[in-house]
């Protein structure tokens, strides 16, 4: 199959989009193959004649940070994070890879609470109970994948 990118994104290689599928017929592009560049755009896939086309998002990940300072997090787990949500008492972060993440005060350390999280907006948040007495971070786990 011959992958082709849209503007502003390349092959690592710089040269070529070319894979083998495997016996089932599915093709898996190595992570790290592709360097993005636009937000969004259309790859295509050509295998015997036949040419599909489908979207192409590239999600931003990074680091949390408090005000000018990194966020009280191990600085080896302090990367890949697409998603935070917070609230008066405490925050949730998710990572790309779907790890949960919550602390219950900006002057606490974050801790990983889960993994497995719906990576899409509006599918985690923290929770306040009882006039924020209490809290928790609260989530969607998913078990659906995607591939292109």
């Amino acid at each position: 199959m011959t992958v082709t990118l849209p503007d502003g994104a390349r092959f690592r290689s710089g040269v070529s989009g070319t894979y083998i599928s495997g016996s089932d017929g599915v093709v898996t592009v190595p992570a790290g193959d592709i360097i993005a560049g636009p937000k969004t755009g259309v790859i295509s896939a050509t295998v015997s004649g036949a040419n599909v086309q489908t979207a192409f998002p590239v999600r931003t990940t990074g680091a949390l940070r408090y005000g000018s300072n990194p966020a009280n997090i191990p600085a080896a787990s302090n990367a890949g994070f697409v998603r935070l949500s917070a609230s008066d008492n405490g925050a949730v972060a998710v990572k790309a890879n779907g790890e949960v993440w919550r602390t219950t005060s900006a002057e606490f350390a974050w801790e990983k609470v889960g993994d497995g999280a719906s990576t899409d907006a509006n599918q985690s948040g923290y929770v306040n109970y009882g006039a924020g007495a209490s809290g928790n971070a609260l989530w969607i786990q998913t078990t659906t994948t995607c591939a292109v």
